[in-house]
């Protein structure tokens, strides 16, 4: 058996909302109804579903989106619907972070690799 891809799936409330928040952050759409989204940036790439359950369970998945300048990012995230939630500077790491809130309340971290 061999892996040939790694998907991100998460899920939201409102497709073209969602659809609009990921494509102004550079993000392009593959295919889109109204159920299913495919996004790529790069060789990666971020699947919208519109379905939540009713309960949902537990799980710790991240959408990590790697920009060339975090501040800028937030202002973009911000301009979109989107919130900051926090801001991780380590001096230490090689990237610093940011947490982000989407238009769908799904978190997401934006890193920007320290030059």
């Amino acid at each position: 058996m061999r892996v040939s891809k790694i998907s991100r799936v998460i899920g939201v409330d409102d497709m073209d909302r969602a659809l609009s928040f990921y494509q102004s952050l550079g993000l392009t759409v593959e295919d889109s109804n109204a159920h299913w989204s495919n996004l790529t940036c790069g060789d990666g790439n971020l699947a919208l579903q519109a379905y939540r359950p009713p309960e949902p369970r537990l799980v710790h998945t991240m959408v990590i989106l790697t920009v060339d300048d975090l501040e800028a990012a937030i202002a973009t995230v911000e301009a979109a619907g989107g919130e900051l939630e926090s801001r991780h500077d380590n001096p230490h790491a090689p990237v610093v972070l940011a947490h982000v809130i989407d238009t769908e309340g799904n978190i997401v971290q934006l890193a920007e690799l320290r030059k």
